[in-house]
């Protein structure tokens, strides 16, 4: 009776100890994106490595951490997307961020990715980075 105790605290606590190790195994794998501007058609991203700042024509964005893809360049991360306005802004009536998902993927120095809103299900648009490369803004103000 107490062999089968033994051997079923033991299988266990071997079962717990596999789990963990390929939880931090799976988070290991994640790799930093390269810091630095990335832009394209109508954005401008500045990737540093605490955050990720968007620009639009006419919006901007934010990812408040680190962007880390995995082994096939693939990330998925929640943020914000706070979109701009035609002329003057009234007092009270200042655009609000809403919480957006951005996914995509990072080929060397290019990265295409898709921005959510979460709450509506609203894809904002598909975008074309690359690292290094200028952006055209064509401010909506």
């Amino acid at each position: 009776m107490n062999i089968i105790r033994i051997l079923s605290s033991f299988l266990l606590l071997f079962g717990l100890l596999i789990l963990c190790s390929g939880t931090t195994q799976s988070q290991t794998r994640l790799r930093a994106v390269s810091t630095g501007s990335w832009g394209g058609p109508g954005v401008g991203m500045t990737v540093e490595k605490g955050s990720v700042k968007i620009e639009y024509d006419c919006a901007e964005g934010e990812i408040p951490r680190q962007l880390k893809v995995d082994k096939k360049g693939r990330f998925n991360v929640v943020g914000t997307h706070k979109p701009g306005t035609f002329g003057p802004i009234l007092i009270g009536h200042e655009p609000k961020p809403m919480p957006a998902r951005y996914e995509g993927t990072v080929t060397g120095k290019v990265m295409k990715y898709k921005v959510t809103l979460i709450e509506t299900k609203e894809v904002i648009g598909e975008f074309t980075v690359t690292l290094g490369g200028g952006s055209r803004l064509h401010r909506c103000y």
